[in-house]
């Protein structure tokens, strides 16, 4: 069944803001996962940076961590080359990934920060697969603190980007020492499941957005972290295979025999 919210015009994205910090970086993991699709290529656009994915940062537009396809590669093109990085005066951009997305694609995407370690770990599968890649890179301290989760958008306000991408099903959770919860495994079972199922010692579901369409922004945790629509969000058109609820099971009764 479609799902999702699509993010096609300069301006659409959808946030959440907490001017106090997501989380506190001298104590505290963040966990933040979901899914996406990319609509493409751009026929018009010549700026390189889009495809804005999963991400939080200092602001909407200061300092993301988090994916975004088509960075420093052509958007006129398919397929689109991914790169996972930070950006903003702290520097420090992850490891660029070699990972091709074709239109059309579902894909899930995950970042985890161990605040022991000041590490940010990113994790990706294409919809289907069997297992996840990952890449990681050290914070900074220009990044603190991280106020706003970022989905869709473009990385810079006001300039000629556009998102033009779907997301759906993402989910957030935070922790005193959480991260070495949100391995591969434990994130490939995230993967392939709407509700969030990690469970652990001080695991607390930070957020949970379904988005099943372009209207349901609220937060299915319970904790009342509904996002903001910004721009004019449409419906989306996502299908993961992973995240497809399996046909009810069927009982079949066979030998009965009723006599008088």
């Amino acid at each position: 069944m479609a799902r999702g919210i699509y993010f096609q015009n300069i301006g659409d994205s959808a946030t959440y803001t907490d001017a106090g910090g997501l989380f506190t970086y001298a104590s505290q993991d963040f966990v933040l996962c979901g899914w996406h699709r990319i609509h493409g290529p751009l026929g018009a656009e010549n700026f390189l940076q889009n495809f804005h994915g999963i991400g939080f940062g200092k602001s909407a537009s200061q300092t993301y961590r988090g994916g975004n396809f088509c960075c420093d590669a052509d958007p006129r093109t398919s397929p689109f080359a991914m790169v996972t990085y930070s950006v903003g005066n702290a520097g420090g951009s992850f490891t660029e990934t070699v990972t091709n997305f074709a239109t059309g694609e579902d894909w899930f995407e995950a970042i985890v920060f161990n605040h022991s370690t000041q590490l940010f770990t990113y994790y990706w599968a294409k919809d289907g697969a069997g297992s996840l890649s990952s890449v990681s890179n050290t914070q900074t301290t220009f990044d603190n603190p991280m106020t706003v989760i970022v989905l869709g958008g473009s990385l810079n306000s006001g300039s000629n980007q556009v998102p033009e991408s779907e997301i759906t099903n993402v989910k957030a959770w935070v922790g005193a020492s959480i991260a070495s919860n949100f391995d591969a495994t434990a994130l490939f079972n995230e993967m392939n499941s709407e509700t969030p199922v990690t469970t652990g010692a001080g695991i607390t579901n930070y957020a949970w957005w379904k988005l099943a369409n372009s209207t349901d922004l609220a937060d299915s945790s319970g904790n009342g972290r509904t996002l903001t629509g910004n721009g004019s969000l449409q419906n989306g058109s996502m299908d993961p295979v992973d995240l497809q609820t399996p046909p009810p099971s069927r009982t079949v009764i066979t030998g009965l025999r009723i006599t008088h």
